[in-house]
């Protein structure tokens, strides 16, 4: 005795059902990376990286937080360290260039999110490569151990596109894993 499953009338009936389950426009899309890119207001070491980027890597979406907190601090509802800790976890890479004391702050409090931790990238003057300090022996260690993106790149601030021909390679390794 043969089975229903086998029936013509409902063979054709499964094939169209599956037909239009399958169709293109519900397949979900690649979204083009995003990237976060915290540094001192109007540094140009980020204005120059984000320049770089745009050109040699188009497909990346890179923003600063300065507008979106113009707007959500007129609201009156969360503060800038809340505000940036959303802003980050939107983001595929969260780069910081640690230049100022509020840059400090983003990289210390980052740092203690275990799924921010993972897509950090600090960049930090070179002068403070082999500094005793609590940013080095705390926050940089443990992002060298769990960023995807490690190790933190030491260079002088001032030329900082020299670090981000290394940064090039490192996205494109993390990149083919997505």
């Amino acid at each position: 005795m043969a089975s229903w499953l086998g029936h013509p009338r409902y063979l054709r009936l499964r094939e169209r059902l599956v037909k239009h389950l399958q169709p293109p426009k519900y397949r979900f899309r690649r979204l083009h990376p995003v990237v976060f890119l915290c540094g001192a207001n109007g540094s140009e070491g980020r204005d120059a990286i984000r320049d770089y980027l745009h050109k040699f890597s188009p497909n990346l979406f890179v923003f600063y937080a300065e507008k979106v907190w113009q707007i959500i601090s007129n609201l009156g509802e969360p503060d800038a360290l809340q505000m940036e800790a959303a802003l980050a976890n939107l983001a595929d890479l969260v780069i910081v260039i640690v230049e100022s004391p509020g840059t400090f702050t983003e990289l210390g409090a980052f740092s203690i999110s275990p799924p921010l931790r993972k897509k950090l990238l600090p960049i930090v003057d070179k002068k403070h490569e082999h500094a005793a300090s609590f940013i080095a022996s705390g926050p940089l260690k443990w992002i060298d151990k769990e960023s995807d993106f490690r190790p933190t790149i030491f260079t002088e601030l001032n030329q900082i596109l020299l670090s981000v021909c290394w940064f090039s390679v490192k996205w494109r390794e993390c990149a083919l894993r997505w």
